[in-house]
């Protein structure tokens, strides 16, 4: 389900819903576990676009909620073990009709780490025109490394929970044999929760930023409106 591609025989895509394939990591900061941060990758397959982010939550799990209403996953993936109690509520709830899979983690849930060395390895955003061997990350990505490192292989201080969900996106992606398909295109946008300060954001252009002109009803609402 969430790893259809776009087809022929589908029609306009733009007349297609989108059928997103979340990716998520979950990490709580505090022994009451009132405060945790989110690692997320959700791409539409049918268009090939990726969405990377990471973004504290509080013990609602508010911006999580918001963010599986207003992108709603047709199929979820996380890391055995990882996530806690509060979001399987969110997963068994409002998300029970999803595919849902858990990835084991290092083999199959990669940390960060290892998605950078895999994208560049596998030569996924390779300039064709280009005869040599070199590979670059994609902006968006590139600017979740450290800056210390020019090759692009440590991962940034606030970013690594959303590489490892990207690299269990990625991990996924090639089991289906879809990875070269999709990540060649090297579409990718980082998402920020439409609530924080969006001046900080490097993409104001983006989409995400676009939103603070407008009322944004977050998940709790959207539940309580239907």
């Amino acid at each position: 389900k969430g790893t259809q591609t776009y087809s022929v025989l589908d029609g306009d895509p733009s007349e297609n819903h989108n059928r997103y394939l979340l990716c998520i990591k979950e990490k709580v900061e505090d022994s009451s576990g009132h405060l945790r941060v989110y690692g997320v990758c959700f791409v539409d397959t049918s268009v090939g676009k990726f969405y990377v982010g990471q973004f504290p939550d509080d013990r609602h799990c508010s911006r999580f909620r918001t963010l599986v209403s207003h992108y709603t996953p047709v199929q979820i993936l996380f890391e055995k073990g990882n996530l806690s109690s509060d979001t399987y509520k969110i997963l068994r709830g409002s998300l029970s009709s999803c595919m849902q899979e858990g990835l084991i983690s290092g083999s199959q849930f990669w940390n960060a780490s290892k998605t950078l060395k895999t994208l560049l390895e596998e030569g996924y955003f390779k300039d064709k025109e280009k005869s040599d061997d070199d590979c670059t990350l994609p902006p968006v990505i590139k600017s979740m490394t450290s800056e210390s490192d020019s090759l692009g292989l440590t991962p940034g201080d606030n970013s690594e929970l959303a590489l490892s969900a990207l690299g269990g996106c990625v991990f996924y992606l090639k089991k289906c044999l879809i990875d070269q398909e999709l990540l060649s295109l090297a579409n990718f946008e980082e998402y920020i929760p439409v609530d924080i300060d969006l001046t900080k954001a490097t993409g104001s252009s983006s989409f995400f930023a676009k939103t603070s002109q407008r009322m944004v009803l977050d998940g709790v609402t959207l539940m309580n409106l239907e």
